[in-house]
């Protein structure tokens, strides 16, 4: 399945083109029952206030993209934060092929793995996700902070969850805490591994849409390519 490689390679692209950090999964953060923070106990927000915060997923079944699970930073790590500030996490997902299925299943099986973050509790923090505005926070508490949190743990925990899915063989999380990056560049790429989702949804349901005011018709055409292309093997 090559839908997401090209937005893969210019993601690469960008991320080579910072100063980045690269870590092997650790022990993950433990979890706990979702717990509420109250204001005062709060240390800093990754993604809040008027900050960006978003996360993206991207899948792939070139296991030279994402040959073993890997954990990437750009910018600083959670211990040297004191102050709310931008926050992105992205996702590659290497899928196992000899897993996937055909059709609404397959579309399914890619929205399970999505959502596995819906289900991430980590202690001491606060995950909050918005659907409506596509919105993802952190939210960090000064309890946690006393324990030298460090991205490798947060990102371990992630990582635990999406293999969590049969279908998914390694991943590579990236954080991107750096106030100087351009943020435009990776939203865009964000957005289009979306597109390529919803468009995957209307065709294997064959959803009857009016093209020429659809959204998603500058890559349905491609999508319906490497679809017919992936199943007739």
């Amino acid at each position: 399945m090559k839908l997401y490689d090209e937005v893969i390679s210019k993601l690469n692209d960008l991320i080579n083109e910072s100063s980045y950090k690269s870590f092997q999964c650790s022990t993950p953060l433990e979890e706990t029952e979702f717990e509420m923070i109250f204001k005062n106990d709060i240390a800093y927000v990754l993604g809040g206030e008027n900050h960006v915060g978003r996360s993206g997923i991207f899948y792939t079944l070139n296991g030279e993209i994402v040959s073993n699970d890997e954990i990437v930073l750009i910018g600083k790590n959670l211990h040297d934060i004191n102050k709310s500030c931008n926050y992105l996490r992205l996702t590659i997902l290497s899928l196992n092929e000899d897993k996937i299925v055909e059709g609404n299943a397959f579309y399914n099986d890619l929205r399970k793995i999505e959502y596995s973050k819906y289900h991430i509790s980590p202690k001491g923090m606060m995950i909050r996700i918005s659907s409506f505005n596509q919105k993802e926070e952190i939210v960090v508490s000064k309890d946690v902070m006393k324990s030298n949190l460090d991205i490798v743990s947060l990102g371990s925990l992630f990582i635990k969850k999406y293999k969590e899915h049969p279908l998914v063989k390694n991943v590579k999380e990236i954080f991107i805490l750096d106030e100087d990056i351009n943020y435009d560049s990776y939203l865009e790429l964000i957005t289009k591994s979306d597109n390529i989702t919803n468009t995957l949804d209307h065709l294997v349901n064959k959803v009857k849409m009016d093209c020429h005011s659809c959204k998603l018709q500058t890559i349905c055409k491609e999508v319906e390519e490497q679809i017919n292309n992936e199943f007739s093997k």
